[in-house]
């Protein structure tokens, strides 16, 4: 290990990996300052923004309007889905979550996908309880805004 590499503090189940590129897999965490932050093995962690709460992160890369883009998805401390997006590996401090869907509680678990249709799906659910998933994905226009959440059995 390099010494000049001082060892990352990561807060417990906040750990995601996704495979960036052909030559990284690249880790999201919480750190306990409550960075999100992420790490290619290379170089220290890089902080992308602030958690947008204490859980885990979801991540998925997706190509948003010819973009390469890398889709990050967390339960914020109010409860409600927070996503933010930026150009994969070129993690700056630019990015920002938006909150979007009902409000969930501690245990709920987000997941990233992408439909048939090459349009980026977000769900949510309550580990023990069928009734409280939702789903909801992107719509067919510019940007990344998401139709409305529905809830699912």
């Amino acid at each position: 290990m390099d010494e000049k590499l001082q060892p990352a503090q990561v807060r417990p189940d906040t750990l995601c990996a996704l495979p960036t590129s052909p030559e990284h897999n690249t880790l999201f965490f919480t750190d306990e300052d409550g960075a999100l932050c992420a790490w290619r093995g290379d170089d220290a962690p890089v902080r992308i923004l602030d958690a947008a709460g204490p859980g885990l992160v979801a991540a998925i890369r997706y190509q948003l309007d010819d973009v390469d883009c890398t889709l990050l998805a967390q339960r914020a401390d109010s409860g409600r889905i927070a996503l933010a997006a930026y150009p994969t590996e070129l993690e700056s401090p630019d990015a920002w979550w938006t909150e979007s869907g009902p409000s969930l509680p501690p245990d709920a678990r987000i997941a990233l996908t992408e439909d048939a249709n090459g349009r980026v799906v977000a769900a949510a659910y309550v580990p023990g309880n069928p009734d409280r998933m939702h789903l909801t994905r992107r719509k067919e226009e510019a940007g990344l805004a998401l139709e409305a959440w529905r809830q699912v059995i």
